[in-house]
């Protein structure tokens, strides 16, 4: 089985967790699995690849379109650790400030895959 994660954005007591769903086409996500709290939690991803659907990024980024979900790590398997701090590349997703994944380069990276991606707070690492 296949699944995805992103940020929850929207209201209320899961703002700002990490949310991973099932995974049906890499355009759409399935239902939620769970919520984790990244001020408690790491999460190590394997076998990833960065999906963003490109259109509403640019919308987003042009201001012309307020924020939706747009982008997600696409993963085979994951495992949830105690609290620490990761070390290694930056990648990263805001599409308020670029349209597309980049690594700490500033280089597009969509649709890159990586053995693993370490997640800690909102930052991502591989």
């Amino acid at each position: 089985m296949k699944y995805t994660v992103r940020r929850h954005l929207g209201r209320g007591e899961n703002y700002g967790f990490f949310q991973i769903r099932g995974h049906v086409t890499d355009s759409k996500q399935g239902d939620i699995v769970e919520y984790i709290d990244p001020s408690k939690f790491n999460i190590q991803f394997f076998e990833v690849k960065l999906y963003n659907k490109v259109n509403p990024s640019l919308k987003i980024f042009n201001k012309k379109s307020s924020k939706m979900p747009c982008a997600w790590l696409i993963f085979d398997s994951y495992v949830i650790t105690p609290k620490q701090e990761l070390q290694g590349s930056k990648i990263e997703f805001n599409p308020i400030k670029n349209p597309f994944w980049i690594n700490d380069k500033g280089q597009n990276i969509d649709n890159s895959k990586f053995p693993v991606v370490k997640m800690n707070e909102n930052k991502l690492y591989i």
